[in-house]
């Protein structure tokens, strides 16, 4: 049956919402799920059944219908009104009565067990969920009730109430539960040594001598040392702190004013050590910064503006001078590195545990090198440099320290002495001597490194074939590989004490769902949720072949192809017109054994082969998932042996007489789009026509950080802005040509298409066009994804008509 474009593209979309999960219980026996499922009315209109209020799963009770689980609120509404009717001692006290929640708010899990604490407005409840008993209920605190009468009003820092809590966290081996709460922190003890529930006076407040609010403090990790970002730390409660203050030891009540710290205009990365003895920032240089660039919007009464990015490709980075503090004296030390200041830089953080160690990352302005620093009471050292001849990238680019604050994880294309140069691995880096050992050596490359609570190291890689990805665990001789289903398998999520491991399986055209599989032994993964839509099942949906073909310089390209029933790439039939589908970001990867980076493109995709054309889809050069020199063979062209790959698709279909070479069009969005406009201002001969989606029509407006990389700086290399912005070949254009965007995109501004439109109508080109006054980059809303839709099939079936 042909799916209609309002059953693909009006949201909620036939294929659903693949449950998420929101966190796992320490045992692993329990998850948070966040989900909503399909409800279809009896005028066939589709809605959500559920907000995202988190379900509570019992992971290993097996297959869960997620649409008969409880929502968190309404289990605790469930097990209150219980309580009122037993004769539970822990039960919500007399103050409470006729007090309803609104729903679960924040929410964690014990160190230890399954035991959840859950913060309502004004509650702070302990779901135990342990042993053979059911669910045992426990109230921790409940705030007073509030105020009835019509004027009258709560204060923010009433010391009776929490207010909103916005974060909660067990600690000291589940002995206390620490809440952050409204401008304040509250240490709750759950030693059980008074009765519950408790007052806010139970309770340890680090915090409440200090006036600074809670979100520009940073704490030693024991408490005893505060540092204020911003705004009044001194209180009357300290009279021996000056109230210019900006660190104090509340253990002693003598302040620090850290030397030279105010003047700093735009201080980053302000990170307090562990033990409070040392604050690190970076002082920015921001004299010489362009001002933000307005998006207007045209839907308000009068036309307003909103600010977004400043930079454009040319602009460099605000120089970054790291600086560090000693919170004993309150001096200031500048750490002086040999190179350009003017180098981008991050903090990757204080080793959790040990001697006060700091790393921190900078990369070089060509974007060739990025050297990793650590320093440390003996001074700094650079620990590593690695340097790509193109631009250092990867899938994963994360550096984190081990739970023992030793050593420092990372993932590499170019580490030196690499025995897989070029694709991404895990290392371990020894900071103290710069020594570096690799831990994965897997045959495709390390996407994510999940590090577990007890230190276990669990990765994500493709191996043979790299549409797939599995799920493995890091060991002295190497990566184990969990039996997991074959397909695309991610977002690994591991339990505290080592044992389980829940992540999302995909299939091609199956959404995800939960799986969970032990960390020991070789039982293969079970299936937590069965969550899609019937109707989604239901559907025989054309599914793509996979296509390996050569590209002109040899590297093998691949694609998926859509061809119309009853046909094959074996079989093809008659020779049919041709969709070529451009996936966006260009370094991203969309031919995997999953719904694909666009689910409702892959069900297009299949209405438009119900409807007699052929769709490929391409991973062309500098895509992701196929190593560095993919990603990098594009530097300095962009759009030339994109193009080429795509042509090598496009040949091989016309070689094997599955399409018409004269009738082939594309389309794409992003990245995509402006593939779609290089195709036919480039090589119009090949193409019949096609639809550019918020597309980059010239790169010299684009973001740095992504241009300068590949294309370097427009004042420093011209010519490649030049050869691949498609603004300066617009003049080739002869094929009919569809352009879309959002006017509110705060990524490619609407402008790109709008100096494209007019230089058009300069040239005295035809061209169809439509804007879209509430829309940002990525579409928001159903009916603008189906106008969008509409257009674009109605532009397939005008160009590519017999």
């Amino acid at each position: 049956m042909l799916p209609t474009l309002e059953e693909v593209f009006l949201i909620p979309g036939l294929h659903g919402e693949p449950p998420r999960l929101r966190s796992l219980s320490a045992d692993g026996q329990w998850a948070l799920v966040e989900w909503r499922g399909l409800e279809t009315t009896a005028d066939g209109k589709r809605s959500w059944s559920k907000d995202r209020s988190p379900l509570l799963v019992p992971t290993g009770a097996g297959l869960q219908d997620l649409a008969r689980a409880d929502a968190l609120a309404e289990l605790l509404e469930r097990l209150e009104r219980e309580a009122h009717t037993s004769a539970d001692a822990t039960r919500i006290v007399a103050n409470l009565e006729g007090w309803k929640p609104a729903r679960a708010g924040t929410s964690t899990w014990s160190e230890r067990g399954s035991v959840l604490a859950v913060a309502w407005e004004g509650a702070l409840v302990l779901l135990e969920l342990g042993g053979g008993e059911g669910i045992r209920r426990r109230v921790l605190h409940v705030d007073p009730p509030k105020p009835v009468g019509e004027n009258e009003a709560v204060p923010s820092d009433d010391p009776q109430r929490l207010g909103r809590v916005l974060g909660l966290d067990f600690e000291d081996e589940d002995r206390r539960l620490v809440v952050r709460a409204g401008q304040e922190l509250f240490l709750f003890p759950l030693d059980g040594t008074s009765p519950w529930p408790l007052a806010l006076a139970d309770a340890e407040c680090p915090t409440r001598a200090l006036a600074a609010p809670l979100e520009r403090l940073e704490l030693s990790r024991d408490r005893k040392r505060a540092f204020a970002r911003a705004g009044k730390l001194a209180t009357p409660e300290l009279p021996g702190v000056a109230p210019e203050a900006q660190f104090v030891d509340l253990a002693t009540g003598l302040g620090r004013t850290l030397e030279g710290l105010a003047a700093l205009k735009a201080p980053e990365s302000l990170d307090l050590s562990p033990d409070g003895e040392f604050l690190f920032a970076f002082e920015v240089d921001r004299s010489a910064q362009p001002p933000p660039t307005i998006v207007p919007d045209y839907l308000t009464e009068r036309v307003s503006t909103r600010e977004t990015r400043r930079e454009l490709a040319d602009d460099t980075w605000p120089p970054r001078k790291p600086l560090l503090w000693s919170t004993r004296d309150g001096k200031r030390v500048a750490l002086e590195l040999p190179g350009d200041p003017k180098t981008t830089a991050n903090v990757i953080g204080w080793a959790p545990q040990g001697e006060p160690r700091l790393a921190f990352r900078r990369t070089s302005t060509d974007y060739r090198e990025i050297e990793t620093w650590v320093w440390g009471r003996d001074g700094q050292r650079l620990a590593l440099v690695e340097r790509d001849e193109r631009w250092v990238g990867g899938p994963g680019s994360f550096v984190r320290w081990t739970k023992d604050g030793e050593r420092l994880l990372l993932a590499s294309e170019c580490a030196p002495l690499s025995t897989t140069p070029g694709r991404n691995q895990v290392f371990e880096l020894d900071p103290s001597n710069g020594a570096l050992r690799q831990l994965t050596e897997v045959e495709g490359e390390v996407s994510r490194l999940v590090v577990a609570e007890d230190g276990t190291l669990v990765v994500c890689a493709s191996r043979n074939d790299p549409a797939r990805r599995e799920l493995g665990v890091v060991e002295a001789h190497g990566v184990r590989w969990l039996p997991v289903p074959p397909g695309m398998n991610t977002s690994p999520t591991v339990s505290a004490d080592g044992r389980w491991l829940v992540f999302l399986h995909e299939e091609l055209g199956l959404p995800g769902e939960l799986y969970r599989v032990a960390l020991a032994g070789d039982a293969p993964a079970t299936r937590l949720t069965d969550t899609i839509p019937a109707a989604y099942l239901e559907r025989d949906w054309i599914r793509p072949e996979k296509l390996g073909v050569a590209s002109a310089d040899g590297t093998t390209v691949r694609a998926h192809v859509y061809s119309p029933r009853g046909t094959s790439l074996a079989k093809p039939g008659d020779r049919r017109p041709c969709v070529v589908f451009i996936h966006g970001a260009g370094y991203l990867q969309n031919v995997t054994d999953s719904m694909t980076e666009y689910a409702v493109n892959l069900m297009f995709h299949s209405r438009l082969a119900e409807l007699g054309y052929v769709v490929a889809d391409v991973d062309y050069r500098g895509s992701a998932g196929y190593g560095a020199k993919f990603r990098g063979d594009v530097q300095f062209q962009l759009g030339k042996l994109e193009l080429e790959d795509i042509a090598a698709v496009v040949d091989e279909l016309a070689r094997r007489g599955a399409i018409d070479a004269s009738r082939v069009a594309c389309y794409g969005g992003s990245y995509g789009g402006f593939l779609t406009l290089m195709a036919l201002f480039k090589e119009p001969e090949r193409w019949a026509g096609g639809a550019a989606l918020r597309s980059v029509t010239d790169w010299r407006t684009y973001h740095p950080g992504y241009t300068q990389p590949r294309l370097g700086r427009p004042s420093t290399h011209p010519e490649a802005y030049a050869a691949s912005s498609p603004i300066d070949h617009a003049q080739n254009l002869k094929d009919p040509l569809l352009l879309l965007h959002g006017l509110v995109d705060n990524n490619v501004f609407a402008q790109d298409t709008i100096r494209l439109m007019e230089k058009l109508i300069d040239l005295g080109l035809d061209f169809d066009a439509m804007l879209y006054p509430s829309q940002n980059h990525g579409f928001e809303d159903g009916p603008h994804w189906l106008d969008e839709y509409r257009r674009i099939e109605r532009l397939f079936a005008r160009c590519l008509a017999p």
